[in-house]
């Protein structure tokens, strides 16, 4: 498995994936393998002709890594990123959505103080219009991670788009860009 990890650092897919389908043939019992065999299908997916087919290959992957170890916290973090991919390009966005938040909600149980998992949990809940539900998740990043930019930018758009001036998101957003433009006039005028 760690041959199989330099290989595709060094974007030889080719003998990454025959070493990982050689694994998955002889240890069928090892969920690792089948996460490693979705990690190289992410990988594969920017120089892939038909990745539609790659990332419901990579569902299927997951699902099996899942169900031979139901705890997995790798399989569930990667199969809430390939969800979040089919449900913008698949029919069934909603479903997609939906059981991204149930693997999400369960990871934000064991890994309440994890920004990666709060910010995906807002924006899926974005994405279901479950707007409170949303900005509890941006208001716990924000806590979690003042200056994570990308989780502040998805909030600052979300609470523009969606809240009232009034609203708890809306006024802290307000607050840090005001500290930040007091501190920035500041340097600048030292």
């Amino acid at each position: 498995l760690l041959l199989a990890k330099v290989y595709i650092a060094n974007k030889d897919f080719k003998k990454a994936n025959s070493i990982i389908d050689e694994l998955i043939s002889k240890h069928p019992e090892n969920p690792n393998s089948f996460n490693q065999k979705a990690i190289l299908n992410f990988e594969m997916l920017a120089s892939s002709s038909d990745p539609h087919r790659l990332m419901k290959e990579t569902y299927t992957f997951l699902h099996t890594a899942l169900s031979l170890e139901g705890d997995n916290f790798e399989s569930k973090r990667l199969l809430i990123k390939n969800l979040l991919w089919l449900g913008k390009f698949d029919s069934a966005e909603k479903e997609k959505y939906l059981e991204a938040k149930k693997y999400g909600q369960e990871l934000l149980v064991d890994f309440p103080n994890d920004p990666y998992l709060q910010y995906i949990a807002g924006y899926i809940n974005h994405k279901l219009n479950q707007g409170e539900e949303s900005a509890d998740n941006y208001l716990k990043l924000l806590e979690l991670q003042e200056l994570n930019e990308l989780g502040r930018f998805s909030a600052e758009n979300y609470a523009i788009a969606k809240l009232n001036e009034n609203h708890t998101l809306r006024v802290n957003l307000g607050k840090y860009r005001l500290e930040r433009f007091r501190f920035t006039k500041k340097e600048f005028l030292y």
